[in-house]
């Protein structure tokens, strides 16, 4: 059985008892609808402007005759368009799965130990794990901080409780199981 929600989960994850209370019920709580909502509408905003960024360099690559063919600027435009629009589908699939967990309204939990991890990419940026079985999450360098500093204060095999939305893999929060 799960105990009361611990208060440093809470700050590190950003959910209050509300918020857990709402997910053991297997549902999204009415803070948590409105954040997925604000980050699907931050997203949206972000990917249009994308688009709007890459059709206007598209046509200029076109207006401004940078190649002296005509088929190759229509080529140097497509390929801008195509590499270009290749993170904003990523977004909008992000987008799109974020709508799905808000129009079900039903969330997932599992139970785990927790592991924490940085990966450096070929560029050799850095992105920080959480990592619950079956699911891993990419969290910020300061929630990284402060989960890998928690979790050296608590036994190795403790398991938690994490809640998500299923579709986006969007951590909802988490609480310690009773041993």
């Amino acid at each position: 059985m799960p105990i009361n929600p611990d208060h440093d989960l809470m700050r590190i994850f950003h959910f209050n008892a509300a918020d857990i209370e709402t997910n053991r019920a297997g549902r999204l709580s009415d803070s948590q609808v409105e954040r997925l909502s604000k980050r699907n509408k931050s997203a949206q905003r972000l990917a249009s402007i994308g688009c709007a960024g890459l059709l206007i360099v598209a046509v200029l690559v076109i207006a401004l005759d940078i190649s002296d063919s005509t088929q190759e600027n229509l080529l140097i435009a497509f390929g801008i368009l195509l590499i270009g629009g290749l993170p904003i589908v990523y977004i909008y699939l992000g987008v799109m799965d974020r709508q799905t967990d808000l129009r079900k309204d039903k969330i997932k939990s599992n139970v785990s130990e927790l592991r924490v991890f940085e990966s450096k990419g070929d560029g050799g940026q850095i992105t920080y794990v959480l990592w619950a079985w079956p699911i891993h999450l990419n969290i910020s360098e300061s929630v990284y901080l402060d989960i890998r500093g928690y979790l050296t204060l608590h036994p190795q095999n403790t398991q938690f409780r994490l809640y998500y939305a299923p579709e986006s893999n969007e951590l909802l929060s988490i609480e310690v199981v009773d041993q």
